[in-house]
């Protein structure tokens, strides 16, 4: 048997095989070189979360004077 075909055991291995898991690593290197790609811009976390807080604020606001 090879170890592309060798089942490894779940409690070590997230994958049942080493091509599964070459396969899923690929995947996910293509994944994250696409989105590093797009050139979007960036926002810091912080501000993220203070414009969201002021949009949830402005929400229940809203609902509130129904």
């Amino acid at each position: 048997m090879t170890s592309a075909t060798t089942v490894r055991d779940p409690l070590i291995y997230e994958f049942e095989t080493a091509a599964q898991e070459a396969a899923y690593n690929g995947w996910l290197r293509a994944e994250v070189q696409a989105s590093r790609a797009e050139g979007g811009p960036y926002v810091e976390n912080s501000v993220f979360l203070a414009e969201m807080k002021r949009h949830y604020n402005a929400l229940a606001e809203a609902a509130g004077s129904r």
